[in-house]
This record gives C-alpha cells, sequence and structure tokens, in this order.
C-alpha cells in the first residue's frame, strides 16, 4: 500500500512548471490538453511537454518515448498541418484516430461509436462463456451473473460515453434483452415484461442515475468538477443556482450549432444538468450528506 502512496506524493508537482495547458494525472497516466488555433499555440504545448521532460529527469524518472499518443480534436486543417510534437527521445509523437484513455475509447471525432461497439463485442463475447459455462438458468443464479460479471463492462464510465442515438441504445438494451431470455420462465414475456419481473433497470435508466449521482457529487464537491481558470475566470463546468418556489437548479449550457452538436448535448455537462432538473425538489435540494443517502432518496 505504502509504494503507490509514495509514488503518488512524488509526481504531485508535475504540473508545477505548465504554463499554457490543462494536465491531468491518474497514477501513472498523464494527458495534456491544449487548445491550438494557431502555430503559436503549438509552440506553447511543446513548450509544456518540455517542461514536463525536465521534471523528470530532476526527480530520476524515465519516460516510455513509445507510448506517447497525440489525440488532435476539430475540423481545422492548417491548425493540424503544424500540430506535430516531440517526445522526451526528440521524436515525433505519433497521431492516432483513436485512443484508449482509462478504458474508453476516445476518437477524434468526439463519438463513442467505436467504444460502444468495442463494449457490445465484450459482453456478447462474455454472455457467449458465461452460457457455456453455466448449464442452469436458475433465476437467481442467472441475475447473480449478469450483475456481477457483465453490468460492470456496460457501466463503467457510461456517465462520458452514454449514447443519445436511439440506435446504439437499443444495440445497448438487446444485449441485457438477449440475456434475460435465457432465465428459466421468461421466453414469453416482452422486455419490459422482463424487467418488472426480475425487478431490473433498464440500461438507460441506469446510465441516467449515474448521470444525475455524478452532477450531484460535482455540486456537492465530492469530486472536481470540469472547469478550468481562463484569464482569471472559471470557464466550463457545472453550475447551478437557487431558487426561492424551484429550489436548487442547474444551468444548462446553450449549445450552438456545429458538427459536433450531437455530441454536445449527449454530454454530462449538458445532458447531466437536464437530467438532474427533472428531479423533484425535494431531491434536487439534498445536501450535505453521503452519497449512500442521496441514492437511496433518488
Amino acid at each position: 500500500m505504502l509504494g503507490p502512496l509514495l509514488f503518488l506524493i512524488m509526481i504531485s508537482d508535475i504540473d508545477e512548471n505548465i504554463n499554457y495547458s490543462i494536465l491531468s494525472s491518474f497514477a501513472d497516466d498523464t494527458r495534456v490538453l491544449k487548445e491550438v488555433t494557431e502555430l503559436m499555440d503549438s509552440f506553447k504545448l511543446q513548450h509544456d511537454l518540455n517542461q514536463i521532460y525536465e521534471w523528470t529527469k530532476r526527480n530520476n524518472m524515465k519516460l516510455n518515448g513509445c507510448k506517447f499518443e497525440h489525440l488532435s480534436y476539430g475540423r481545422n486543417k492548417d491548425a493540424k498541418s503544424y500540430s506535430t510534437y516531440l517526445n522526451n527521445a526528440h521524436c515525433k509523437i505519433e497521431t492516432k484516430n483513436s485512443v484508449k484513455d482509462l478504458g474508453v475509447l476516445m476518437t477524434n471525432d468526439g463519438k463513442f461509436d467505436d467504444h460502444i461497439n468495442a463494449v457490445v463485442n465484450k459482453v456478447n463475447n462474455l454472455v457467449s462463456w458465461i452460457l457455456r459455462t453455466f448449464e442452469t438458468r436458475d433465476e437467481k443464479i442467472m441475475l447473480t451473473l449478469w450483475k456481477s460479471l457483465v453490468i460492470p463492462h456496460l457501466d463503467c464510465c457510461s456517465q462520458l460515453w452514454s449514447p443519445i442515438k436511439r440506435g446504439q441504445q437499443q444495440k445497448l438494451e438487446l444485449l441485457q434483452n438477449n440475456f434475460l431470455k435465457k432465465v428459466h420462465g421468461s421466453f414469453q414475456l416482452t422486455y419490459w415484461e422482463h424487467l418488472e419481473k426480475l425487478n431490473v433497470y433498464s440500461l438507460e435508466r441506469r446510465r441516467e442515475h449515474y448521470m444525475i449521482i455524478y452532477v450531484w457529487k460535482i455540486l456537492e464537491k465530492l469530486v472536481p468538477n470540469f472547469s478550468h481558470l481562463q484569464n482569471g475566470l472559471e470557464v466550463g463546468g457545472i453550475k447551478s443556482y437557487e431558487n426561492n418556489r424551484l429550489g436548487r437548479k442547474c444551468i444548462v449550457p446553450t449549445i450552438k450549432k456545429s458538427s459536433f452538436q450531437q455530441a454536445r448535448c449527449a454530454s454530462l455537462t449538458v445532458l447531466g444538468p437536464r437530467l438532474f432538473n427533472c428531479l423533484p425538489k425535494h431531491i434536487r435540494n439534498i445536501s450535505n450528506c453521503s452519497k449512500n443517502d442521496f441514492k437511496k432518496k433518488n
């Protein structure tokens, strides 16, 4: 237990000389984010990368330059043309169309189609293994296997990649429907009758439930917000306001028409506040309690 803790303490100041970018770390996984609209922005990002390389030298650490990855968002072809960066060995960092970040497949178009397809394939393989391995179709055993082995793959980081397209939602629901049909005595039931009989939520409702909980945790300052400082002002993130008649409500950001409009509408910063505002007033006003207490009342 002491090793990981000492490592986190050691790298806690890795961003002390970062001047222009946003650095985020999880254990030994580090990402550097910078908006690039002109050539000077590219130089600033490389400057911050160089500061990280210098930090590793001072702290007697080595970076594996072969594992460096570059992911570029946006449709500005001019900005992408000069967005080339060097790793600690002075070699060009490879630009990729998709990168796996903490288990989630991020693509340069801002969509999660590839990740959802990967989740569907993984769950199908896992379900096939379960049905081959376990002969019983008893309700209690089947639900235990589903909830303990399969559901975690469908819930993991779902606040981030939750689909808004109806086709993708149905593709995910079909996974649960096909499995529940294997439960003894459930073959003739419809999907919604399955859910009611077995006391199971649909996957869409589960994702909405997790979104609402995470928004509440942000408002209660239990987890970091998505905001950042720009010219001394806090920009972005999820914010709320108090109303004497309506209670606590979230501010829903205005979405401009663009090629990324649908992706922004499905994001946690937009869809999360909308779902939170749909809750009854007495639930939205719940504060100063544990997450488990909020879940019980939600």
